[in-house]
């Protein structure tokens, strides 16, 4: 279980790519600016936030074998993809932890988003 977002923990396939533009990570800045964004979002509307950003739909294995869009299946349900897998699939994962550069950290009590935050996992420079 993963902590900070209260989900099963999964690990995607990733399709073998050539070059690293795909896997790469974008600069600190530039997700510090989409980190900007979502947090502004949550700050004024998180109810809709959640609801959008808990929003999953089915995808097929291409998509769940992209190289960087974080998509999920659990215990052998369909693979689906949410709006936080795209985000990462934009900025990048790292290579040699394969995690996105932002997470979402959720309200315990109430089980909405608290707020965005870099990822750990993910050495951004």
């Amino acid at each position: 279980m993963n902590e900070t977002t209260g989900q099963p923990e999964q690990t995607p396939i990733r399709q073998e790519v050539s070059g690293s533009a795909c896997t790469d990570l974008l600069s600190g800045s530039l997700v510090d600016r989409f980190l900007d964004v979502l947090n502004r979002a949550v700050t004024s509307d998180v109810e809709a936030m959640t609801a959008i950003i808990e929003s999953r739909v089915p995808c097929n294995q291409a998509l769940a074998d992209d190289p960087t869009i974080q998509c999920g299946g659990y215990d052998g349900e369909p693979y689906t993809v949410g709006p936080l897998g795209l985000i990462n699939g934009l900025c990048g994962i790292d290579p040699n932890t394969g995690y996105g550069a932002i997470q979402m950290v959720i309200d315990d009590e109430t089980g909405q988003i608290r707020h965005f935050e870099r990822c750990p996992k993910a050495n951004l420079s």
